[in-house]
């Protein structure tokens, strides 16, 4: 039997960066994939998903300018040249993980991984097994999409993001349950490419960790390209027109004939959890693997790290924990702490935050201190017309800063600097002579650091 200082199950965000730096700290290491390497993140979601946006808003970019007459001509998406792309920048990104995990030699298996007991792990693939054994475990092996009960995936016309994103045409009518990351950032861009789009949510609010004036701007802005939203609603009941039409009934009484319905309420728990849990392994009450903030589970050698450990479900807070429990490992003291992990959603307006929010502020009776700075008040936001674009920093008295919000341009960027002021400890009075470069939409954290320290130029508060 080969024995290794760790085996890491999942070679996804979180478990491939956590093989790496296993590896880089001298533990003999082994990286096991039943899929391809990069996981969910890169085959199937985070690179794909942003490809189709980029390239939607780049088509949709283009037709505004010829509704402007700034262009003349017609332009019309090739969907299947797109996804061609798409298998050409997936097969490179594999590659370069097959790259990195080589430079830094870590063994890598294509296979499934079981764990059959503490430091045992079986290997299966296609009908051929191998068992090794360990000192470490590195449980990493995701989530799977959320299936709803009247809205079971069918592969064809009820279909997950998997599937929204090898679409072989353009749907005419999209319906899209739940308006969450995922689906409003698919249902964004097929809007974009010309699909009616239907969003369906429960909730009385887009995206209810957001403030309201955040996800009321963005409801906005969906509504003016025609996008139907419904929410506190839910579908009731569905049948087949045809081989290419769904009936959706919604509890509001609405009915539409679509050519898709995208579920994408969230994400639950894979069935080998339920077998971990009999090895004693103790899971969270939505059936998530439990982490302390080494991301030990309640088993001695075990960690876990990733979608696995539950919500939210990012590729950067995967790999943040891949290092986290590398380290623990290797006996240093590296804390994971989730109030650090910035949120961003590639939607149009792109919306982003770190921190608590004003609402929950609020709700927590809070004292605080907000301020919200429109992108117009920039050279850079006034030459793109940003109006409804803005900052809101939610601040203690003393300068401390406990969370932000963005909507606007460049959000999932921007929000990259609000994270080093949310963590690196330092009062925006220590910062607020720092220099940026105009005209630029960063920019506007200079003017933050300014308006916080009470030296605001181009900032004036109105009561």
């Amino acid at each position: 039997m080969e024995n290794y200082d760790a085996v890491v199950l999942g070679a996804g965000p979180g478990g491939y960066v956590s093989a790496i730096r296993l590896a880089q700290l001298g533990f003999r290491t082994l990286l096991v994939e039943k899929d391809e390497l990069g996981g969910e993140c890169t085959n199937y979601g985070c690179i794909p998903s942003k490809l189709l946006i980029d390239y939607s808003s780049k088509i949709f970019a283009i037709k505004e300018l010829a509704k402007e007459e700034f262009v003349n001509g017609n332009v019309e998406p090739a969907i299947l040249k797109l996804w061609n792309k798409k298998e050409k920048i997936i097969k490179r990104l594999r590659e370069g993980i097959s790259f990195l995990l080589q430079s830094n030699k870590v063994d890598y298996i294509k296979g499934e991984g079981h764990v059959l007991d503490v430091g045992k792990i079986l290997i299966t693939n296609h009908g051929s097994e191998k068992i090794v054994s360990t000192k470490n475990i590195v449980l990493a092996m995701g989530a799977k999409p959320l299936e709803l009960r009247n809205l079971p995936f069918d592969g064809r016309r009820i279909i997950s993001f998997k599937e929204a994103l090898s679409l072989q045409s353009i749907p005419r009518r999209l319906m899209v349950v739940g308006a969450g990351a995922i689906g409003l950032e698919l249902g964004t861009a097929y809007a974009k490419l010309g699909s009616e789009v239907i969003f369906v949510e429960i909730l009385d609010q887009l995206l209810p960790n957001f403030d309201r004036d955040v996800s009321t701007i963005l409801k906005r802005s969906l509504e003016t390209w025609g996008v139907k939203i419904h929410l506190g609603t839910f579908v009731e009941e569905h049948a087949y027109v045809d081989n290419n039409t769904i009936m959706v009934k919604l509890s509001n009484g609405k009915e539409y004939n679509v050519d898709y319905v995208l579920v994408a309420v969230g994400k639950s728990p894979i069935d080998e959890v339920y077998n971990l849990e009999k090895l004693g392994i103790e899971l969270t009450s939505k059936g998530f693997i439990k982490v302390d903030d080494r991301m030990r589970t309640s088993l001695d050698g075990v960690f876990a790290v990733g979608d696995i450990t539950g919500p939210p479900f990012l590729a950067h807070k995967a790999s943040a924990q891949g290092i986290v429990c590398a380290e623990n490992i290797a006996s240093h003291d590296l804390r994971f702490d989730e109030k650090f992990v910035p949120i961003g959603l590639f939607t149009d307006p792109e919306i982003a935050m770190i921190g608590i929010s004003e609402t929950e502020a609020e709700k927590n009776g809070l004292n605080v201190n907000v301020i919200k700075i429109p992108y117009m008040a920039i050279g850079k936001g006034s030459i793109d017309a940003k109006r409804n674009a803005f900052v809101k920093i939610i601040y203690e008295e003393s300068g401390t800063i406990l969370g932000m919000q963005i909507v606007g341009p460049l959000a999932t960027e921007l929000i990259n600097l609000g994270s080093i002021l949310y963590s690196c400890g330092k009062k925006p009075k220590e910062l607020s002579n720092s220099i940026f470069v105009h005209p630029t939409y960063s920019e506007i954290f200079g003017e933050l650091l300014k308006a916080i320290s009470g030296k605001g130029i181009h900032y004036v508060k109105i009561s």
